[in-house]
Parts: structure tokens; C-alpha cells; sequence
């Protein structure tokens, strides 16, 4: 029987509502239709909004109302300028990425409930991975895009690397913070008891890293190894500054570690990254329709420089600057390919500059919280996989990507001053 502090208790319900309404938004294909987004954000309003009323502990700070300003004053403008004609869900997205931001940050203020959090997303994502491993159906029916290639329970195969990069950072995170704990031991000893002692941590990197690998997303693949080295560095950065960890920081610790990692890396590649060499050979045969996209995007946010065209204007906004030279590319295309060019689109100037202050306030708060070396690297790894993967795709636009991004980052962010016993 477990201990009474690893029980789940009812201050837990917020968390384990999230990752309900996160399973119910991946059997909704990612919840981008305009139905499903809705109905999402309508079960996380409603959840949030209980628990603020029955847990104290997750009454607002001062500074969400911030936040909150800058959402209302956005609906607000743009409703009276007309751009929120159908595209209601958008708005409302915006919110509940908040909301979902707000309970990560309420399940990492106790060490125990983070701890019981932590092994609710360990068997989420092993189970996803399990689930996802089929590159040939999504949710067991035929796939109409992108056939040949793993997508998981979304449309979009490079939506599916983002997802399961995330995951995947989030698993290794986890089997790197128990090797910490075992820092004592030999190098060898130190790895054979944290695998031991993480299995669903580690058969969740591995099955994820698969996945990533199937999906055969060029960008994503890459980001997912930048993020990776991001998380590495901080673990080493560890060790160096934890007088318990010289066995594991000496020179030869690292070369072992080092190859070690590049031979998994390699067996992977062998196994599972045939469809994504393919996919490298034909990356010149899809630059020219991204780039026709990218700088239509550019010219649609110019005409609207201090407004944008809407949330979700882009679908009529790239009509304007179509050309008969590239009018085949830019139809074929529903989003910039480019997190900054389509918020440049949607909220034109303004919304470009509140984009980047979220960003450099996640980082700052980020570099400024007391929590390890490790965690910090885990958050700056998440932004890193999903900014710059941000510069080539537009997963950051699905529900299900979107609402995961903002409870790990509020999960990974609470400063340890802060930390305290259940209550």
C-alpha cells in the first residue's frame, strides 16, 4: 500500500482534470476544428473556475491580472473592429492556455503534489507513446494526410514531433533527475539503478524517441535534439556544482555518457529513421511553397500593421496579396508556417511585441526562480523545442500542443522558496 503523502488527494483533482481534458482534446484529433476547441476550453474554464472557488491556495497573485488586462483589451479591440466574426474559439483559447498555465503553477506548489503530478504525466506519456506508435491509422481509422508518415492522434505529422518532443523532454527530465539522486554511485551503477528505479520514465523517452523519428519531421527531429543538448548542458552544469556528483562529472563519466547517448541515438536512427532520411532528400521540394506562404503572411500583416487581420484571419487575409505566380501555394496552405509571421497577421504589431514579452517574462522568470539547475534546463529546453520549431511549422496553434506547453511551463516554474507541505 502506498504511503498516505503518495496518495492522490483531492487537491489533486485540478491536475488530474487537466490531463482528462487534454486525453478527451487528443481524441478530438487535437481539438483544432472550431467545435472541439471550444468544447475544450469550455471543460478548462469550467474546471478552473471550481477549483479557484473550493482551493484557496489557487487564488490569483497581482500580476495575472495583467495578463488578463492585455486578453480583455484584445477581445475588446478587435470585436469592435469586427475581427472576431468565427473565430470565437481563438480568443477563447488564448484564456484557457492561461488557465492551464495557472494549475501547473498550483500542482508545483508542494513537493508532494508535484511529485504525484509528475507520475500522472510519466503514464501519460508512455501510454501516448504506446498509442501513437502506429504510423498507418489515426485513432484506428484511415489517415488523409500525410499517409506515410506517423501522426499520432493529430492531422500533422510535425504537430505529432512537437507533442511528443515535449513528452519526451519531459520523460528524460524525469530519468535525469533520478540519475542525480544515484550520483554517488559509479558511473555504471549510477545508470543501472535509475533505470531500474524509473521504468515508465524510461520506456516513455524511448517509445517517444521513436515516434519522434516516424513522424519524419525534418524541423522537429532537430529541435527535439537542440532542446535535448539545452537539458543536457543544464544536467551537466549539475553535477559540476554538486560536490555528490563527482563520480558522475569526472572526464570519463562524461565520454561514457556521451557515447552511450549517441549509440542509443544511432540504434534509433537504424530502427525507426528511414522515412526521415527520405524526408531530408526532398526538403528543397517544400521550401519553395513555405517560403511563397511565409512572405504572404509578411505582406497580409503589413496592410493591417497596428490591429492584425483577426485571430484565425489568415485563411482570408493571404487572398489579398495573392499572386497568379503564387497563388497555387499560398491555397493549398492554412497557416504562415511561422509562430512570429502569423501572429504578425492576426495581432499586427501589438500582438508581435506581446508575443515576445510573454516569451522574455517565461525566460526571465525562469533564470530568476530558486528551483535546480535541472528544472530550469527542463523549461528552457520546452521553449526552445517549441520557439524554434515555431520558425517552420504551426503546431503552437493546435488546442492539445498549445494547453500541454502552458502547464509544463507552469509546472516547471514555481521558485522552491515557494514550495511547501500539503495542506
Amino acid at each position: 500500500m502506498p504511503s498516505l503523502k503518495n496518495r492522490f488527494q483531492w487537491v489533486d483533482i485540478p491536475a488530474l482534470g487537466f490531463v482528462c481534458v487534454l486525453v478527451f482534446s487528443l481524441a478530438l484529433l487535437g481539438a483544432d476544428a472550431v467545435g472541439s476547441s471550444l468544447l475544450i476550453s469550455s471543460l478548462t474554464l469550467s474546471l478552473f473556475i471550481v477549483s479557484v472557488l473550493l482551493i484557496p491556495s489557487m487564488s490569483f497573485k497581482p500580476w495575472v491580472f495583467v495578463y488578463l488586462t492585455a486578453w480583455t483589451a484584445l477581445v475588446a479591440v478587435h470585436y469592435l473592429t469586427g475581427r472576431t466574426v468565427d473565430a470565437e474559439q481563438e480568443y477563447l483559447m488564448l484564456l484557457t492556455g492561461g488557465c492551464c498555465f495557472w494549475v501547473g503553477r498550483y500542482s508545483a506548489l508542494t513537493r508532494r503534489r508535484r511529485a504525484r503530478v509528475f507520475r500522472i504525466l510519466s503514464i501519460f506519456s508512455l501510454i501516448f507513446g504506446i498509442y501513437s506508435i502506429d504510423p498507418y491509422s489515426v485513432l484506428a481509422h484511415a489517415k488523409l494526410y500525410h499517409k506515410d508518415r506517423l501522426t499520432g492522434t493529430f492531422l500533422s505529422a510535425n504537430t505529432m514531433a512537437t507533442f511528443s518532443g515535449m513528452l519526451f523532454l519531459f520523460a528524460t527530465f524525469r530519468f535525469l533527475k533520478r540519475l542525480q539522486s544515484e550520483a554517488d554511485a559509479g558511473i555504471g551503477s549510477a545508470l543501472m539503478r535509475a533505470a531500474v528505479k524509473s521504468p515508465v520514465s524510461v520506456s516513455a523517452a524511448v517509445t517517444l524517441s521513436a515516434c519522434i523519428l516516424l513522424t519524419g519531421s525534418r524541423a522537429g527531429t532537430f529541435c527535439v535534439v537542440l532542446a535535448l543538448a539545452v537539458l543536457f548542458l543544464a544536467f551537466a552544469v549539475l553535477l559540476r556544482s554538486d560536490p555528490r556528483s563527482k563520480a558522475l562529472s569526472s572526464p570519463m563519466a562524461m565520454c561514457v555518457g556521451f557515447v552511450c547517448l549517441v549509440g542509443a541515438g544511432s540504434a534509433l536512427w537504424l530502427l525507426w529513421g528511414g522515412g526521415l532520411e527520405d524526408r531530408l532528400e526532398s526538403m528543397d521540394d517544400d521550401f519553395q511553397g513555405r517560403s511563397a506562404m511565409l512572405a504572404a503572411s509578411w505582406r497580409a500583416g503589413v496592410l493591417e500593421p497596428y490591429l492584425g487581420h483577426g485571430l484565425d484571419g489568415l485563411r482570408y487575409a493571404k487572398l489579398i496579396v495573392s499572386t497568379p505566380s503564387t497563388n497555387e501555394d499560398i491555397i493549398s496552405q492554412n497557416a504562415a508556417h511561422n509562430l512570429f509571421a502569423q501572429w504578425f497577421v492576426q495581432a499586427g504589431w501589438p500582438g508581435l511585441v506581446g508575443l515576445f514579452t510573454v516569451i522574455v517574462g517565461a525566460v526571465w522568470r525562469c533564470l530568476r526562480s530558486q528551483s535546480s539547475i535541472l528544472t530550469i534546463g527542463f523549461q528552457l529546453s520546452i521553449l526552445t523545442l517549441v520557439l524554434v520549431h515555431g520558425l517552420f511549422d504551426y503546431a503552437l496553434e493546435i488546442p492539445s500542443v498549445f494547453l500541454l506547453l502552458s502547464f509544463l511551463v507552469g509546472l516547471s516554474v514555481s521558485p522552491r522558496a515557494n514550495i511547501r507541505r500539503d495542506q
